[in-house]
């Protein structure tokens, strides 16, 4: 294949990649700067991270007031905490972790494939399988979540971390060693992330049986410890409110319907490619027991690991961040393959010229989202909904509100009395009983019920708790996009009054 046309195609493909990290810087300094929601779950991820260095106040009982659960470690929200002392708020703070946990993961990214592709004879093919495991996470369907205050991507990038520490780690016991130290601290940033150590383990076994049992001891104990003391310090709560109180009802058309939202955005097509040049990559004797063979291996188990973990996007109040760790496992495993692809493509072998080509049309199209992605961003057009008439009902209402939009009663310095989406799975899942809750709505106990979406959202809101509101508080107020549910004009000026 003529190498004018390599320069090309990857020409093409470093200046689309390029598009979709300028979106990406867009969207971080826009993220920094507007104090408004831009998703549902920062809220409650705010209140706890207010509240992280509390521990019995954070983990506690789901009948005591406030109705929150604190559904996650607190890694997460403490680095949120620190962050915040660099941006003034803690909004943009936990956002600001993000942003950085996400570059530091594509950086970690290329950094994997520029090691694994050090045995290419070719330079050109090392550079481009390395710019795409750095660069196709932009251009991910979950790549809006790096721009939230959630914990997914500090997750991800110790999880990612620890990959990169567990491939470099034969010959050199510390780093396995340190490996599972991340995975453990990525676990107590995110629960779930458990496919790398796992894929980790079952390749240390394979490879050395007695290095296997003592990361195993290692991490166990590790993870043991501070299990152990998270649980004294809250009076056996901590593990409460991470699994018991983490239960949602679950369906298939929900996943189903996950599944089809993702597949939409073209990371199917790259893992096809990726599976085709798997086969092309391990059936070739060039690469016969090569740190490229043993990364292409654990990380095509690492993204099946992830592909299974998918079945919880199933469950009620699940999003498209469950399938973060699949697009950081494909991106990886493409620019591995990219790689392989173009160094045998490069040998004037007519079939790998031949799948060289294809892949290289399949990774343009892929990438040319980026340009629509730029040009939506510039746009203006995903700014977060204008929450100003909200803001000024909130900060003019005296007393206590209920509401969906946590960040903006936060940030008035309401106190927050439950999150509905999860005391609704919990009232489902028949864990917590929520007649008490209902007899506050009764007794008038908030000054007013903030509602983003409507009270037909079974997510969010029960039939019995929706019919308390629409009795209790019949008068309704539109605030822009939002609306605020209160109670009759009688009972206003009674609390006028007192």
């Amino acid at each position: 294949m003529p190498r004018i046309v390599l320069r090309v195609a990857t020409a093409v493909l470093a200046f689309l990649w390029m598009l979709g990290i300028a979106a990406f810087f867009v969207e971080s300094h826009r993220a920094l700067t507007v104090p408004e929601e831009r998703d549902y779950g920062e809220g409650i991820l705010m209140w706890q991270a207010m509240h992280a260095t509390h521990l019995k106040a954070a983990y506690h009982s789901i009948d005591q007031y406030p109705y929150t659960v604190f559904h996650y470690p607190p890694v997460f929200h403490l680095l949120a905490r620190a962050a915040a002392l660099l941006t003034g708020n803690l909004l943009a703070g936990g956002r600001l972790v993000s942003i950085l946990s996400f570059l530091s993961v594509c950086g970690v990214l290329a950094l994997i494939a520029w090691r694994a592709l050090a045995s290419c004879g070719n330079r050109i093919a090392r550079i481009l399988g390395t710019l795409a495991a750095g660069s196709l996470g932009f251009t991910s369907s979950v790549i809006p979540w790096a721009c939230l205050f959630r914990v997914d991507l500090a997750a991800a990038l110790f999880t990612i971390t620890g990959l990169a520490l567990f491939l470099d780690s034969p010959g050199k016991p510390r780093r396995a060693f340190a490996a599972f130290a991340f995975f453990v601290l990525a676990l107590y940033t995110k629960q779930t992330m458990l496919s790398a150590p796992l894929v980790c383990l079952l390749a240390a076994w394979l490879e050395d049986r007695r290095m296997a049992l003592r990361l195993t001891l290692f991490s166990g104990v590790l993870g043991s410890a501070i299990l152990l003391f998270l649980n004294l310090a809250t009076g056996g709560w901590f593990f409460i409110n991470l699994f018991r109180y983490n239960q949602n009802p679950f369906t298939f058309e929900r996943l189903l319907g996950a599944w089809s939202f993702h597949i939409q955005f073209g990371f199917i097509i790259l893992l096809l490619t990726g599976l085709a040049a798997w086969w092309t990559a391990v059936a070739s004797p060039d690469l016969r027991a090569t740190p490229l063979r043993r990364a292409i291996l654990i990380s095509a188990a690492y993204l099946a690991c992830t592909l299974l973990m998918t079945v919880t996007a199933g469950k009620e109040g699940a999003s498209y961040n469950y399938f973060l760790e699949v697009d950081l496992a494909v991106s990886l495993l493409s620019g591995l393959f990219l790689g392989v692809i173009t160094e045998l493509g490069l040998r004037r072998r007519e079939r790998y010229a031949m799948a060289l080509l294809l892949a290289l049309a399949i990774f343009v199209l892929q990438a040319l989202p980026n340009k629509g992605a730029l040009e939506f961003t510039l746009s203006r057009r995903s700014l977060a909904r204008n929450d100003g008439k909200l803001v000024e009902f909130v900060n003019a209402t005296p007393g206590l509100i209920y509401g969906e939009d946590m960040v903006v009663l936060l940030g008035a310095g309401k106190p927050i009395a439950a999150e509905p989406t999860i005391i609704t799975s919990l009232a489902k899942t028949g864990i917590w009983d929520q007649r008490r809750f209902i007899d506050c709505i009764r007794n008038h106990t908030f000054s007013a019920i903030q509602v983003s979406t409507t009270l037909d959202n079974h997510e969010r809101y029960t039939a019995e708790v929706a019919a308390a509101i629409r009795a209790a508080y019949p008068e309704k107020r539109s605030l822009g996009p939002y609306t605020a549910y209160l109670p009759p004009a009688t009972q206003l000026a009674s609390k006028a009054v007192n």
